[in-house]
């Protein structure tokens, strides 16, 4: 799952990926781990928010 920060984004997106990822992984918790740090590169990537 590949997601790409393009805007100010509300913290709750990451709330709401949470538990998403939890769903669609709730057997594998590397593959959640590896999901949400995708997640977080992404948010990092994209620079300091104004």
């Amino acid at each position: 799952m590949l997601f790409k920060v393009t805007a100010l984004q509300p913290a709750g997106w990451s709330d709401a990926l949470k538990r998403l990822l939890a769903m669609e992984n709730q057997h594998d918790r590397e593959a959640y781990t590896e999901a949400k740090t995708d997640f977080v590169q992404n948010v990092l990537d994209a620079g300091p928010f104004e």
